[in-house]
């Protein structure tokens, strides 16, 4: 069974290089409940798309060392409730 995330993320999230890519993470998150259906859309388009590209979902994913099919799940299935929370990563 694999995890979404295999490794600890805290200590390397210090980096600036890695806290740029995780606030595009969190900034999706805080899309997908935006009340702007545009906002929504724009940010469902960027998350179904499979994409190993610099910048694109799976990339950032990978980066950070989680399953983006699973990411991708998670994140569907908790947009219907729109009852999860971007807690701030960076202090």
């Amino acid at each position: 069974m694999r995890y979404i995330a295999k490794k600890d993320t805290t200590s390397i999230i210090r980096n600036p290089y890695y806290s740029l890519w995780a606030a595009v993470l969190a900034q999706a998150m805080e899309d997908l409940r935006s009340r702007k259906e545009s906002i929504q859309q724009s940010a469902l388009q960027w998350i179904k798309k499979v994409d190993y590209k610099i910048c694109g979902f799976d990339w950032i994913c990978l980066l950070f060392d989680i399953e983006p099919d699973l990411a991708r799940k998670v994140l569907m299935h908790t947009r219907k409730f729109k009852r999860f929370r971007t807690k701030r990563i960076i202090k």
